[in-house]
């Protein structure tokens, strides 16, 4: 009798853990828009990495969330981000010209 009532409450705080740590991922699927407004490729990272942890194993979904973070990070850093870059009038501070309207682009040869 005793041995039942244990594995039961085994059972209870197994399921009360994977609720809580299920809650905060669930929470975390409102924050995707941001990611992908901010970030075409991150926001494929967390998708791919969400369904893999979801519909494969959690271990196989952090070795490929993991796997393609690593893989963004080296995609990223070869590409780097470039911009034509333009004087504040009257300060010595250079911005990108496609950011800041008040800044005058002059090109020197």
């Amino acid at each position: 009798m005793r041995y039942s009532r244990d594995k039961a409450l085994l059972q209870c705080i197994l399921a009360s853990i994977i609720v809580v740590a299920l809650k905060g991922m669930l929470l975390q699927a409102k924050d995707l828009p941001s990611f992908w407004r901010l970030s075409k490729l991150d926001g494929l990272v967390w998708i791919i990495t969400f369904l893999t942890v979801v519909l494969v194993d959690i271990d196989y979904g952090l070795l490929v969330g993991l796997a393609l973070s690593l893989a963004s990070i080296l995609v990223q850093g070869m590409k780097p981000y470039t911009c034509l870059l333009g004087v504040m009038p009257n300060m010595d501070l250079y911005l990108d010209c496609n950011r800041y309207r008040e800044v005058s682009a002059t090109i020197l040869h």
